[in-house]
């Protein structure tokens, strides 16, 4: 059986790497996109079982992605996004 398919969205390339790491740990493929832009071209071309982003982007914040994700993919498998605060640490907010 394939591991679930995490999407890492940061602008921050240490972050992305820890996220990685992390997250690769606990069993799961990861991909990382250093853009909100670079993230929704490669959701074109994987499917993942989650997207993880920073809230404030510049460009595509969490709530342009997840708009983004629910138009350009409305039927699934659903594509959850969650986006992290740089200022909250751990406070996750949903971002759909």
């Amino acid at each position: 059986m394939d591991s679930p398919t995490v999407l890492c969205i940061d602008d921050r390339p240490q972050v992305l790497e820890l996220r990685k790491a992390t997250l690769e740990a606990q069993g799961y493929c990861v991909k990382i996109a250093s853009s909100g832009f670079t993230g929704m071209k490669m959701l074109e071309e994987t499917s993942v079982a989650a997207v993880l982003l920073e809230y404030r982007h510049e460009g595509m914040d969490v709530e342009a992605v997840a708009y983004q994700i629910k138009q350009r993919f409305p039927n699934p498998p659903d594509h959850p996004t969650f986006g992290v605060r740089r200022d909250a640490g751990a406070n996750p907010v949903a971002g759909g």
